[in-house]
């Protein structure tokens, strides 16, 4: 009989530590919550927001309610941030993300992020004519074309040069004839033989600076932003918080040529190599590796070019006296956006 009893217990000792390592072995499985989702930047009726990847997510749901309505899900992303359109002017949106993992048994999902609440706004249309560097293409063959501005056709030749808004996809581009916009058209990228960027040395006013960079709702984990704006061959430094921000100095540059182009973002002040390029700092701002000392950097020029131009491999050059005073000035986490 006890030993009957003394076998039922270690037997049921043995079924308990089963479970308990089953049951600890699922939650295991679990995706960790989404931590600090944070307002990334908004333009015109559209609010992006951001989070802290999680550890074991296959993707992310996100959520969002309007005033005290309930939450609904409105997206399912693979990334670690979400951009909303379409929203009302003046109106609050509050947002939350949780992770998920696939499974064999389906979906294992994590707890919901921190809230953040945003309100839609309206940027200045000086603000919104602001974009990044465009690409200086030609046309493989003959087409026949619909110009957006009228509805009308338009027949382009071969080799006819426009200025198309992106490198893939279904581009806009520009026909120009002496200068002058003649038709706006969308071509495929496959019809395009892209040449160089298009960019310019005329600089946006200061006004339309601040505008742009508080019209976007930039955060920095400083009192400094950088812009680094792609177009006008400018390294653009701010000072002050999120929509109060002031333009403290201007700096001409040379980014990233068409194959190796600067990455179009947003980004942190990640590290810092105190003796680089002639002895000038390197202050890293994209994909910093503390072992290798490799990332997109700001630094010194590196042979005979000295103007404003598209031909690094992706790095922002400058002169040395503007490299140091971002170097004393601007610290870890000082917010950059390249555009």
């Amino acid at each position: 009989m006890k030993t009957n009893y003394r076998f039922f217990l270690l037997l049921s000792t043995l079924l308990i530590c089963l479970m308990l390592t089953g049951v600890s072995a699922s939650a295991a499985e679990h995706p960790a919550t989404p931590t600090n989702l944070r307002h990334s930047s908004s333009k015109t009726k559209i609010i992006t927001v951001k989070w802290n990847t999680s550890g074991r997510a296959d993707g992310y749901e996100v959520y969002m309610s309007k005033d005290s309505e309930d939450f609904k899900k409105i997206a399912i992303t693979k990334r670690d941030s979400y951009m909303k359109g379409n929203l009302k002017v003046g109106q609050k949106y509050t947002f939350r993300v949780r992770a998920y993992k696939n499974s064999k048994d389906g979906k294992l999902y994590s707890g919901f992020s921190n809230t953040v609440t945003i309100k839609a706004t309206k940027m200045n249309k000086a603000a919104e004519s602001v974009h990044t560097a465009y690409y200086n293409a030609t046309l493989k063959k003959d087409m026949t074309l619909t110009n957006r501005q009228n509805n009308q056709k338009i027949s382009l030749k071969k080799g006819t040069q426009v200025v198309a808004t992106a490198y893939d996809g279904t581009p806009v581009c520009y026909y120009y004839v002496n200068g002058k916009l003649k038709a706006s058209v969308k071509i495929s990228h496959n019809s395009l033989n892209y040449t160089s960027l298009k960019t310019t040395t005329q600089d946006y006013s200061t006004k339309v600076k601040e505008s742009y960079v508080n019209g976007r709702a930039y955060y920095s984990e400083t009192d400094y932003l950088i812009w680094v704006s792609q177009y006008t061959l400018r390294v653009n430094v701010f000072k002050g918080s999120r929509g109060k921000w002031k333009l403290v100095r201007t700096i001409p540059c040379i980014i990233g040529a068409l194959n190796t182009r600067t990455p179009v973002g947003i980004y942190d002040i990640k590290g810092y190599k105190r003796e680089g390029y002639g002895g000038y700092p390197l202050i890293y701002f994209t994909n910093y590796s503390e072992k290798y000392n490799s990332a997109n950097a700001f630094h010194n020029y590196v042979d005979s070019n000295r103007g404003q131009a598209a031909v690094s491999h992706g790095c922002i050059r400058m002169a040395p006296d503007n490299l140091m005073w971002i170097y004393n000035n601007c610290k870890l986490g000082t917010r950059v956006v390249t555009f």
